[in-house]
């Protein structure tokens, strides 16, 4: 099985993102795994690093800030992987939308049919049909809507992929090349 490769903005914020008590089967993201995706890639045959480096070190630039404004279930409420805070900002969706499909080309992919949708995942669970279990994630969303808003700072560029076998407490994805925004 090959490891999904994305392009991703390291997301930090001063003021720690306290979720409230998890619903049945949610698993939350580790601090040092929050980041935007800026392009997904997915399962890759070989690592990307050597092809991605410059185009990744020209992607450097100041720090954006962002402010997560909203509690997503994504990809969709009633059949939901994911609970995102969406991030707003003009310059950040600019910015995803100005390297997004140059990124996937460089690695043979076909430009990404969806409209840019800034965000950042804090948990991941696996879907279901069960009314009682969607009517429990909606209701945490809402929960964790109250804690919003929440500036974060993305500070860097990097390629990520996953961490062969983390443990609970550890981040689940690692870096291959990380570049510092000035």
């Amino acid at each position: 099985m090959h490891p999904n490769w994305f392009v991703a903005l390291h997301a930090a914020t001063d003021d720690p993102l306290e979720l409230p008590p998890l619903a049945d089967g949610m698993r939350p993201l580790h601090p040092d795994d929050y980041h935007v995706t800026v392009a997904f890639f997915g399962a890759l045959p070989a690592d990307p690093t050597d092809r991605l480096a410059a185009m990744i070190e020209e992607m450097r630039r100041p720090p954006l800030e962002a402010v997560a404004d909203r509690a997503l279930l994504l990809p969709r409420p009633t059949h939901a992987s994911v609970v995102a805070l969406h991030l707003q900002g003009d310059a950040l969706t600019d910015y995803i939308a100005t390297w997004r499909d140059r990124l996937r080309a460089a690695v043979g992919l076909q430009p990404e049919a969806r409209s840019v949708l800034p965000h950042m995942t804090v948990v991941r669970m696996t879907p279901t049909r069960d009314r009682n279990r969607i009517e429990q994630r909606l209701h945490w969303a809402a929960q964790l809507q109250r804690r919003l808003p929440l500036r974060f700072r993305l500070t860097s560029v990097g390629l990520y992929t996953w961490r062969e076998r983390p443990l609970s407490h550890q981040p689940r994805y690692k870096a291959t090349l990380c570049i510092a925004f000035d």
